[in-house]
């Protein structure tokens, strides 16, 4: 994963530069099975903003400490989807 740049979201006609770009995902990871693909933009975990790669870091040190449901809002191209990660 890398923090989406101005340059990125200008070529990939992103409305902003917010978010953090999913480079790839490892099959059977709680990522790959909720549906989570290389070129998503994760914009939010659990309701709460993505504006740094710091936020995705910090949700995935929660996640593996304690394993619940987390709802993350992930952009595909020119739509806005859910994935639900599951322990």
């Amino acid at each position: 994963m890398r923090e989406v740049s101005r340059a990125y979201a200008r070529e990939n006609q992103l409305s902003s530069a917010d978010g953090v770009l999913v480079i790839g995902v490892q099959r059977g990871y709680s990522g790959a099975v909720a549906g989570l693909a290389g070129g998503d933009v994760i914009t939010k975990i659990k309701d709460a903003p993505v504006d740094s790669l710091a936020v995705v870091q910090e949700a995935e040190a929660v996640y593996a400490a304690d394993p619940q449901r987390v709802l993350i809002e992930a952009r595909r191209k020119f739509r806005v989807s859910l994935y639900v990660l599951k322990p």
